[in-house]
């Protein structure tokens, strides 16, 4: 069966064992001055009868934009992406800016709200592998005998649908660390368009 590209890195949860958490603030801090030049380049699935590209561009200052494009629904999406490297392990911080189709800016609906997504990646020359935040680490929390009054992971805090990570940068920046392991969704991969 054939998977829409864009599902490949951003609606995850159809792909992977659990479902990527969103997060209301940044992973990344004003200190973070994180630059990874293999990111640069166009990325496909490794199945090769799959359409469509995953491209990173250098943006100003220290970021990234990551581009989706997918020819079997029309649309582009547009992400800033900024990189962040704790504990020796490299993350990027995901945050969806725009939409188009056939070259014309869609507006979002009103009331959307851009949220975060973190995603722990590791790049070679020609390998990319990336996994995201995921809400596997909230259920197993929530199996102990007595469940925290409100939803946490760790120290994270989430909103009541269990959907958004309200937890401030520096205390999201520590969860990352302590949970690289069992915070993130099984590992994918990206191959570098040849």
């Amino acid at each position: 069966m054939k998977k829409p590209i864009l599902g490949l890195l951003v609606l995850a949860s159809f792909l992977l064992t659990g479902c990527p958490v969103s997060n209301l603030h940044p992973l990344y801090n004003n200190s973070d001055n994180v630059a990874e030049p293999l990111l640069v380049g166009n990325w496909v699935p490794p199945d090769n009868d799959e359409k469509g590209s995953i491209s990173f561009e250098k943006a100003s200052a220290n970021g990234y934009t990551m581009v989706i494009d997918d020819p079997d629904i029309g649309y582009v999406d547009r992400y800033d992406v900024q990189l962040v490297r704790l504990g020796g392990i490299l993350f990027g911080d995901f945050r969806f800016s725009s939409r188009s189709h056939a070259g014309t800016n869609i507006d979002m609906p009103l009331g959307m709200v851009s949220a975060h997504l973190v995603v722990k990646l590791k790049v070679s020359k020609d390998d990319m592998e990336w996994s995201t935040m995921e809400d596997n680490a909230l259920k197993n929390a929530m199996k102990t005998d007595a469940p925290p009054e409100k939803p946490t992971v760790g120290k994270l805090e989430y909103d009541a649908n269990d959907s958004l990570v309200l937890a401030d940068t520096e205390t999201l920046r520590r969860y990352v660390v302590a949970h690289a392991t069992d915070g993130f969704s099984g590992v994918e991969h990206l191959k570098r368009a040849k």
